[in-house]
């Protein structure tokens, strides 16, 4: 069966899709962020004043993660405007079109669209941003963003979604986030377990996995969503003058483009030629940071780099 939204709007691709980026390129898009705050701290020091207030955070982000896809120096390296395009509160639809201005914090989508007959607007990483602090604690981070994703207002159609905290007091993964959630209903979409997604040497990065009960038009389910969690602390830390992004002895923030991931499978939709990394090889000799890490994960947990078609990451349980 097909969906169709409107008019003329025939989509022949069933949801849900699946992820929209390979494992390393969502790690570029998540050191990407980092590198964000970093800079959009550093650029509007009255973004640190408190109470942290979350828009004009987000939008000094968005304003530095702008300028890195279009630097051609690489800060981060593989976040180009060749293959990713950013979005701030774009309107959209919930999956039961109910909701028909829905503004996501921030999208990141692929440059080049995926293949005919899908949405591509609904074809990209998610990304919700929340203040976590003394006042709010957890109750806008869970309820006004993590819910927002499990209730299918935002990345109804693919199975990962990533939630950032800028968090300003002595607030923790998994902890506090575990601690929030032990405390709601047991039947709530929301409730998971805290789970660590990658083995080091990776950046720290937690996942919940949340069962999403609503239905597409044409009947079929969405199955779960795996949702991480990046929390940037800012007090407790001093901004550095210069972020590796890579950890111990890998090298400076310029380094070779990403490795060409594994050609896609029959059901993936997105061509080879649209992926990070695949038009530029490293020089000979040096590896790609963001690949060998990617590979180092995988590698560590004892799975395969997460390819997305199935939208959970096997090792999350």
């Amino acid at each position: 069966m097909t969906e169709r939204i409107g008019l003329g709007a025939l989509f022949i691709v069933r949801m849900p899709y699946p992820a929209p980026f390979s494992q390393e390129e969502q790690l570029t898009i998540e050191d990407a962020i980092r590198e964000g705050l970093r800079r959009a701290f550093l650029c509007n020091p009255t973004c640190l004043q408190s109470p942290l207030q979350e828009v004009p955070i987000t939008v000094a982000l968005e304003d530095e993660l702008a300028s890195m896809l279009e630097d051609e120096s690489e800060p981060v390296p593989g976040f180009t405007s060749e293959v990713f395009e950013l979005a701030r509160g774009t309107e959209l639809r919930d999956a039961r079109s109910e909701g028909l201005e829905n503004r996501p914090d921030l999208q990141f989508r692929r440059k080049k669209r995926p293949r005919r007959g899908m949405d591509f607007r609904q074809f990209g990483l998610f990304v919700e941003c929340k203040v976590v602090d003394a006042s709010r604690v957890m109750h806008p981070y869970v309820q006004d963003g993590l819910r927002r994703i499990a209730d299918g207002t935002y990345a109804w159609a693919v199975p990962i979604a990533l939630m950032v905290a800028y968090v300003d007091g002595n607030y923790s993964l998994p902890q506090t986030l575990t601690e929030y959630l032990r405390d709601q209903p047991v039947a709530d979409p929301v409730v998971s377990a805290v789970s660590l997604r990658d083995e080091p040497p990776a950046a720290i990065i937690y996942s919940t996995v949340h069962v999403r009960a609503f239905q597409y038009k044409d009947g079929g389910v969405p199955g779960p969503v795996q949702v991480d969690h990046l929390w940037h602390n800012i007090h407790r830390s001093p901004v550095p003058v210069q972020l590796d992004l890579f950890g111990p002895g890998r090298g400076s923030s310029k380094t070779p483009a990403l490795a060409p991931p594994a050609a896609p499978t029959t059901s993936d939709p997105v061509p080879a030629e649209g992926r990070a990394g695949t038009d530029r090889a490293a020089p000979s000799g040096a590896g790609s940071p963001a690949g060998e890490r990617g590979r180092a994960r995988a590698s560590a947990a004892g799975a395969p780099a997460r390819r997305g078609v199935d939208g959970v990451d096997p090792r999350v349980k």
